[in-house]
C-alpha cells in the first residue's frame, strides 16, 4: 500500500514540477517578445531620424530653400 500511495506522490511531483516548467518557458518566451518590440521600435524611430537628415541635406542644394 505504501508502494502506491509513493508512486502517487512521485508522478504528482513530476507533473507539477512539468507544468510550473511550461510556464515559466512562456513567462519568458512572453518577456522575449516585449523586448523584441521595444528593440524594433527604437530601431525605427533611428531609421527615421536618418531618412529626416537625408532629407534636409538634400534641400540645402535648392537655391530658393533659406539657409
Amino acid at each position: 500500500m505504501k508502494e502506491n500511495e509513493q508512486e502517487s506522490l512521485i508522478s504528482h511531483t513530476q507533473s507539477n514540477s512539468r507544468d510550473s516548467l511550461e510556464e515559466k518557458e512562456k513567462e519568458t518566451l512572453t518577456e522575449i517578445d516585449q523586448k523584441k518590440k521595444r528593440y524594433l521600435s527604437i530601431d525605427l524611430f533611428r531609421g527615421l531620424a536618418i531618412v529626416g537628415m537625408v532629407f534636409v541635406n538634400i534641400l540645402s542644394e535648392f537655391d530658393n530653400t533659406p539657409s
